[in-house]
């Protein structure tokens, strides 16, 4: 039982000498006002090579539901998520891309969740398909 513990501890250590070698990486999650500006944005940042994965949720005819609170009010809206995988260098180009093309939103949504553990061969895949120039403006 010792064994099994001591090579799970071994694994372990192993992963994280091979994401803490590689640039970090990050999930954004942003939420848009119409499926043509979540489709466009999804194709721009992958051609860019500035994300390796973008996920929509919600087809063209099926937003989600969003209900949000302003002031006292609850107001509901119908929203598409977009579900980024990324370097986390390119924080800056993904919240200017949501703010310039998302012109609907008053606050745009953009929410950053750096990943700090992973499948290793996961995060070296984000790394190998995103330009390493960080996504500069």
């Amino acid at each position: 039982m010792l064994l099994v513990a001591f090579v799970f501890s071994l694994l372990a250590i192993q992963c994280n000498q091979v994401q803490a070698s590689l640039p970090p990486i990050s999930i954004f999650q942003a939420a848009v006002s119409n499926y043509n500006t979540a489709y466009m944005i999804a194709h721009s940042l992958l051609q860019e090579k500035s994300a390796a994965s973008v996920n929509i949720m919600g087809d063209n005819n099926q937003p989600i539901t969003t209900f949000t609170l302003v002031g006292d009010t609850i107001e509901e809206n119908r929203q598409y998520i977009l579900v980024i995988k990324s370097r986390s260098s390119y924080r800056k180009k993904i919240i200017y891309l949501i703010q310039t093309e998302d012109k609907t939103d008053a606050v745009p949504e953009v929410i950053e969740m750096p990943i700090t553990d992973s499948n290793p061969e996961f995060h070296k895949w984000v790394i190998e398909s995103t330009r390493p120039d960080g996504g500069e403006l």
